[in-house]
């Protein structure tokens, strides 16, 4: 039971957080916002919620639940007067009460901290909800531990009894009871796995699909992205037991992956974390990420050894950079020509293959080639002859592909004779955006300022789909704003700080989706059917759309 102290210290934190969001105490206007009424969470609590209400209504106290996002998606008012009050404050389904919207209160505070929450009267902290009290509770899904909503009961000030607390929980027990009968046969048999591995003294491990993450303490204090997991656990064609390299934060390390079936039908992984990887010597081709401190070392050492580098990734992740850095240049360089490097950038309307065979035949120093990937097959073939030619004078530094699969590189790196190594977008190099935020900060043109802590965390989980260059642009932006020696996450881009990046991130096709949707829904002035029927998608899945990319009107 958590003890009344830590209570109070939670809202004195709540109060501290909410003065950070710059919530305003002498108003409460909110907006109703979309959910799904139909949701399986919501029909799975409807007997809890209806058995709940009949117990506390002659007390005057009424029921609410709301999802993980803190929006209200049912209430059940203890009388009609109660009703016309909580209407007046917007506790009513459709209104989202996150302390970044509404500050300190029962339903925002126990989701933001993770733990139930008692929020007395005054220790709201807008002031028109002085009226209240509240006992809430976050549910958890029984298996993942990920919070799914937050039950609370709430009541007039005068009629506020201390047995709320007790009655809040025991209805989250019976809600996330009822959730482990629901889940499915496979949720149960990975779960049944998780728990039946040996718990190897500082053994990260996790258990994996499509829909769930299963990771214990050791894994759960790892900087870890469950995309990129479940991406290099399909990799590894998971029928048998396979060993792959998974990037972790700023390191990469050894990872076992063992194959759940039931019956002959794959169900997911097993990952066991068991040791560092070291990249030092040469990587093999279409290899792994490697850490930013290792990649330049392999490249260097490949240029030392006579090996031609072919790094790979997405646009704008550095990889041109990193070249003419290891060749020692640093930063960028004129093309074509800059001393005694020839740059040539297969992208470029202006560029003749031709010239730049002419360039290798003839001796125009070192030779660095752009966008490889933009030439035909027949065309690398025969660049490729021309390059192992013994008697060619230019040496060959390196080249640069703009795409993220390791197969389609490997077809243009084996007639070059090129040693593939991939450069990893920047949502997989958390160390690096830090690094580069903090200096970026403290070298300000109008003098030094820092990052606050959660602002800091939301630059290293926003998804950067346009890698370095999104980073530059949002970072020079921070900088160059007047009056600020702190910056906090409220001065970050409005992406940041109303998209809940911390709890789930997007790829670059869903950051793309979204904004279809953005655009789509402003054409059609927020009408969700005629937007519906123009994606070709349900009302329902819209909606879920909507909340997961919480996507608002602009």
């Amino acid at each position: 039971m958590t003890s009344e102290a830590s209570m109070r210290e939670q809202i004195a934190e709540s109060w501290k957080r909410s003065a950070g969001y710059r919530v305003r105490r002498d108003s409460l206007e909110l907006r109703p916002v979309e959910y799904d009424p139909e949701a399986r969470f919501l029909r799975l609590a409807a007997p809890v919620l209806e058995s709940l209400s009949e117990q506390v209504a002659d007390a005057g106290i009424s029921v609410t639940l709301a999802d993980r996002d803190s929006t209200i998606v049912w209430r059940h008012s203890a009388d009609r007067r109660s009703g016309s009050v909580l209407d007046n404050h917007f506790v009513a389904p459709g209104f989202n009460f996150n302390e970044d919207q509404v500050g300190t209160n029962g339903m925002g505070t126990a989701l933001a901290t993770e733990r139930p929450a008692v929020v007395l009267a005054g220790e709201h902290f807008k002031d028109s909800l002085d009226v209240f009290c509240c006992a809430s509770a976050p549910i958890r899904h029984p298996l993942t531990r990920h919070a799914l909503g937050v039950l609370n009961l709430m009541c007039r000030a005068d009629d506020y009894s201390k047995l709320m607390l007790p009655m809040v929980l025991r209805g989250v027990t019976d809600l996330e009871r009822r959730i482990v009968d629901d889940s499915s046969a496979h949720e149960r048999i990975l779960f049944d796995r998780f728990l039946a591995e040996p718990r190897r003294r500082a053994t990260p491990i996790f258990v994996v699909n499509d829909a769930l993450f299963i990771a214990n303490d050791e894994g759960g204090a790892l900087d870890l992205d469950h995309r990129m997991v479940l991406d290099t656990v399909r990799a590894a064609h998971a029928q048998s037991v396979a060993t792959v390299a998974l990037p972790i934060g700023s390191v990469v390390m050894d990872a076992t992956v063992v194959p759940i079936e039931n019956g002959d039908l794959l169900i997911g992984a097993i990952v066991r974390l068991h040791r560092r990887t070291a990249h030092g010597g040469g990587s093999p081709r279409a290899s792994a990420s490697e850490t930013d401190e290792d990649l330049s070392t392999s490249v260097r050492r490949k240029l030392d050894s006579g090996e031609t580098p072919l790094l790979y990734g997405e646009a704008g992740t550095g990889k041109s950079t990193l070249l003419r850095q290891a060749f020692g240049l640093g930063g960028r360089c004129d093309p074509p020509e800059s001393g005694d490097l020839y740059v040539h950038d297969c992208l470029d309307p202006l560029s003749d293959i031709d010239e730049l065979i002419a360039a290798v035949q003839r001796g125009a120093g070192d030779v660095l080639i752009t966008h490889v990937d933009a030439l035909p097959s027949q065309v690398c073939s025969y660049l490729g002859t021309i390059l192992r030619t013994p008697a060619r004078q230019a040496r060959f530094v390196g080249v640069t592909a703009t795409c993220d699969n390791a197969r389609s590189v490997e077809k243009i790196a084996t007639p070059l004779a090129a040693r593939a190594v991939r450069v990893a977008p920047v949502r997989e190099r958390p160390g690096v955006i830090e690094a580069l935020a903090t200096s970026r900060a403290a070298q300000a043109p109008a003098g030094p300022r820092t990052l606050t802590p959660a602002a800091l965390q939301r630059l290293r989980t926003h998804s950067w789909p346009g890698n370095f260059r999104e980073l530059d642009a949002v970072l020079s932006s921070l900088v160059t704003q007047g009056g600020l020696s702190t910056i906090s996450v409220h001065d970050l881009p409005e992406l940041f700080w109303r998209a809940d990046v911390t709890r789930e991130r997007l790829t670059p096709i869903e950051l793309g989706e979204a904004q279809v949707i953005q655009s789509t829904l402003a054409a059609v002035d927020w009408n969700k059917s005629a937007a519906a029927s123009r994606l070709q998608m349900s009302r329902t899945s819209l909606y879920k759309k909507i909340r997961r990319y919480r996507i608002v009107p602009s």
